[in-house]
């Protein structure tokens, strides 16, 4: 059977190759579920980074937001305080002329604030 030893050489080869080829479309196989598998862990991952983010960015705004109002109430009581240092002026200023020119060597008695109490 000469002749069939050839064929059965080249038979045997492509046999080998063909299991060759099995073995690594198997190891193709595993490499692409694992490749898939970090994929989706790493898309979860990039999700949750993503929703972080979306938090901070809205603590943020609710932060800036709370900033504004904080300095719109400081320039609102700066101006009152403006308004309070005027009329207490101008009281003083009806306060003495209440009470007429002072003599010499007599003191303008001008109330001072009583301390609130709670």
């Amino acid at each position: 059977m000469p002749a069939d030893d050839p064929i059965h050489r080249r038979t045997a080869e492509l046999d080998e190759i063909g299991a060759r080829q099995h073995a690594r479309l198997q190891e193709l196989d595993e490499r692409s579920e694992r490749l898939a598998e970090e994929q989706r862990e790493l898309a979860r991952r990039r999700r949750e980074l993503e929703d972080d983010l979306a938090r901070r960015q809205q603590a943020l705004a609710g932060r800036e937001r709370d900033a504004d109002e904080l300095e719109r109430r400081a320039r609102l009581l700066d101006d009152r305080g403006v308004e309070l240092e005027e009329l207490e002026r101008v009281l003083d200023e009806r306060t003495l002329a209440r009470r007429g020119p002072l003599r010499p060597g007599r003191r303008a008695r001008v109330p001072c604030p009583r301390p609130r109490t709670a």
